[in-house]
Parts: structure tokens; C-alpha cells; sequence
């Protein structure tokens, strides 16, 4: 589980956009920033990488919520 005060801050979802843009980030970063934090047991990034690839399967199978 990655806790975000352990990723160096030049990698984190929040300074990299201000940083370099949105541009910049991958769509699990882009998630994770929405989530704001994860919860105990599931690190923000694994939510977020949850949320990503259930959204690709309905919309692979033609499923939208």
C-alpha cells in the first residue's frame, strides 16, 4: 500500500499538476487526485486503479451506470 508521504514529492498526483499540468499525469493520477485519499486497507492509487478498470469493462461490454 502506498501512503503518498512516502512517494517523494516531485511524484505526487497534487505537485506534479501544479508542476508540469494536467497533461502531465496518467489517468490513475488524474483519479487518484479526485478520490483525495484512500481508505483503511486500499491505498488512494488502488481505489483509484479500481475505479478505472471497472469503468473500461462497462464500457467494453456496453454497460453505463
Amino acid at each position: 500500500m502506498k501512503k503518498m508521504k512516502n512517494i517523494p514529492k516531485m511524484d505526487r498526483p497534487l505537485e506534479k499538476i501544479q508542476d508540469k499540468g494536467p497533461e502531465s499525469l496518467s489517468d490513475l493520477e488524474l483519479m487518484a487526485i479526485l478520490l483525495g485519499r484512500g481508505i483503511e486497507g486500499n491505498d488512494v492509487f488502488s481505489l483509484a486503479n479500481h475505479d478505472l478498470r471497472n469503468k473500461w469493462e462497462q464500457m467494453g461490454s456496453g454497460i453505463d451506470h
